[in-house]
C-alpha cells in the first residue's frame, strides 16, 4: 500500500513539474512570425474598419486566445490593432540589478504582482505623434473602489491574481477621467490583464467611445529565457472625421508605453 500511495505522489508530481514548464516559442508562434520578429522587439498589425478581422500576432496559448475574444458587442471594433514582443529575461534581471534589487525574481508571478501594480503607471511618458516630443500619459492611476466610486485603494498585488476583478482610475493626457475595469486571470505560465472603460471617453471635447468600447489586453508568457508579451487592443467609435487619424495614433501610442512601463518595473 505504501508502495502503491508512493507511485502515485511521483506521477502527480511528474504531470504537475511537466505542466508547469514554460512554453517554447516555435510551439505557440509561427515560424513565418518568428522569422520576422528575427532581430527586432516587436511586430505589430493593425486594420480599421475591416471585417471579420484575424488577430494574426496571437500565440496559440489559453490566455492568448482568451484576448481575442474579448469583444461581445453584436458589431464589430472600428480600429484593432495587436503587438507581439519578445523580451529576454536578461534585461529584466539587469534592469533590476541597476535599480538595486536582485534580478532573480523574473517569473510570471513577478510579472503578475507588476501587472497588478497600476498606480506605478501615474506619471509614465509616451512620446506624442501629434506634437513629436514626450508627454506625460496618465497625469494619475490608481485603483479604485468600483466603477462607480473612486475612492482610491491599495493595488491588489497580492496572492494569485486570477478571477480578480479590479477597478481603476485614469486620467490620461488626450482622452481626460475615465473608470476601466480589470480583468485578470492567471496560470503558470501566463498572466492576462484586460482594461476596459465603464465610462465614456471623450476626444477633444467629443464623445467619442461609449462605456465598453475599448478594450486593452497585456498578455505575459513565459518562454523559459523570455518573455513573449502579446498585447491587443479593440475600439470602436463613431466616424470622426479628421479625428479619427488621431485616436488611431493615441491608441497606439498607448500599447507601446504600457509594453515600456511594464518592463521598466522590474
Amino acid at each position: 500500500m505504501t508502495k502503491k500511495i508512493f507511485a502515485l505522489l511521483t506521477l502527480i508530481f511528474l504531470s504537475v513539474s511537466i505542466f508547469a514548464q514554460p512554453y517554447k516559442k516555435e510551439d505557440i508562434v509561427p515560424a513565418s512570425l518568428l522569422k520576422e520578429l528575427e532581430g527586432k522587439e516587436f511586430i505589430r498589425r493593425s486594420s480599421y474598419k475591416a471585417h471579420d478581422v484575424k488577430f494574426e500576432l496571437a500565440p496559440s496559448t489559453p490566455l492568448a486566445k482568451l484576448s481575442t475574444t474579448q469583444w461581445t458587442d453584436a458589431e464589430e471594433p472600428a480600429f484593432v490593432v495587436e503587438s507581439l514582443y519578445v523580451i529576454k529575461k536578461v534585461r529584466l534581471s539587469a534592469n533590476s540589478k541597476l535599480k538595486g534589487r536582485a534580478g532573480d525574481d523574473i517569473s510570471i508571478s513577478a510579472a503578475s504582482r507588476i501587472c497588478r501594480s497600476v498606480s506605478k503607471m501615474e506619471g509614465m511618458k509616451y512620446y506624442s505623434s501629434s506634437s513629436k516630443k514626450q508627454k506625460t500619459l496618465y497625469k494619475n492611476m490608481y485603483m479604485i473602489k468600483s466603477a462607480t466610486d473612486e475612492t482610491r485603494v491599495p493595488d491588489p498585488i497580492y496572492g494569485d491574481a486570477d478571477g480578480l476583478v479590479a477597478y481603476c482610475l485614469m486620467d490620461d493626457n488626450s482622452f481626460g477621467r475615465c473608470n476601466y475595469r480589470l480583468n485578470y486571470r492567471q496560470s503558470e505560465n501566463e498572466v492576462f490583464t484586460s482594461f476596459t472603460n465603464v465610462q465614456w471617453i471623450s476626444y477633444a471635447f467629443l464623445k467619442a467611445v461609449a462605456p465598453e468600447n475599448l478594450k486593452i489586453s497585456l498578455v505575459i508568457i513565459d518562454c523559459g529565457d523570455e518573455f513573449l508579451i502579446y498585447m491587443p487592443l479593440q475600439a470602436k467609435f463613431p466616424a470622426l472625421g479628421v479625428f479619427e487619424k488621431h485616436l488611431n495614433q493615441s491608441f497606439t501610442s498607448r500599447l507601446e508605453a504600457i509594453c515600456n512601463w511594464f518592463i521598466m518595473q522590474f
